[in-house]
């Protein structure tokens, strides 16, 4: 759990400094949030299962297909909300900004949890 919030703050620090030198609109902010938010969720129900491998293959692979559906509902609610206010160039800036920001999470945090302590390195 430390490894996985240690690395998902720096994630999220890095791309917050970015969004501020780029002068990102505030929607971009709500996303960062959100995945941080999802990832340490995620990485605490999953810390409940670390001695049962088992259900923890199986409660991972409950909560990425949770994760993906609520990211996907996420930004097509956006779309739905905001379709008259912002333009289309806007709209797939955020759409790349925020699957970007999906992928960068899911494989961190996936080579965290699956990373073997006991692999020899060669």
């Amino acid at each position: 759990m430390k490894k996985n919030l240690i690395t998902n703050a720096t994630i999220s620090a890095v791309v917050f400094i970015l969004l501020l030198l780029l002068g990102a609109h505030f929607w971009y902010y709500v996303a960062l949030l959100f995945f941080l938010t999802i990832s340490l969720i995620v990485a605490r129900v999953l810390t409940q299962f670390e001695h049962d491998p088992k259900r923890f293959v199986v409660m991972y692979g409950a909560l990425g297909v949770a994760k993906m559906l609520v990211s996907a509902a996420v930004l097509v609610g956006f779309y739905l909300f905001f379709s008259d206010t912002i333009t289309m160039v806007e709209k797939i800036k955020f759409s790349a900004f925020y699957l970007a920001l999906y992928f960068i999470h899911l494989i961190f945090n996936t080579k965290n949890f699956f990373k073997n302590s006991n692999e020899k390195k060669t």
